[in-house]
């Protein structure tokens, strides 16, 4: 990997993890974010591929019964697809996915707080050594 495509964590310190803790406000609140990105576009696929996939297994199980020589209608496959263990697994899978994406969101906010209580404590103590002074 060339130098320019590495992050800035991985330039300073190498192949070793710099510890959270230790990580400049931006650098956190930039990697919070591009794992935010990620997992809320996982999430995004996830929710509007639904109608697709459910079209995908209708097609497939109407292609089944006509195979056979049964005429399935489009609601009666529909019924017994949203009734199916692997379709509620697929709703599953998006509802984890746009948990993982929130709480990503949290992470993001958590850091953007935490940088305004640092400012906050600061311009406090600047404004009581003003006024004491010092």
């Amino acid at each position: 990997m060339n130098m320019m495509n590495q992050k800035i964590s991985e330039r300073a310190i190498g192949t070793r993890e710099m510890p959270k803790a230790d990580r400049e406000i931006s650098e956190q609140f930039r990697l919070a974010g591009e794992d935010w990105a990620d997992l809320d576009a996982a999430a995004y696929i996830l929710k509007e591929t639904k109608k697709s996939v459910l079209a995908e297994k209708k097609q497939k199980l109407v292609d089944e019964h006509s195979l056979r020589g049964v005429k399935l209608p489009d609601s009666h496959a529909e019924r017994m697809i949203l009734a199916s263990p692997d379709w509620r697994e697929h709703i599953m899978a998006i509802a984890e996915s746009n948990r993982k994406a929130n709480h990503a969101w949290v992470r993001v906010e958590y850091i953007k707080m935490l940088d305004w209580e640092r400012k906050d404590r600061n311009a406090n103590a600047r404004a009581e050594m003003r006024m004491t002074g010092r």
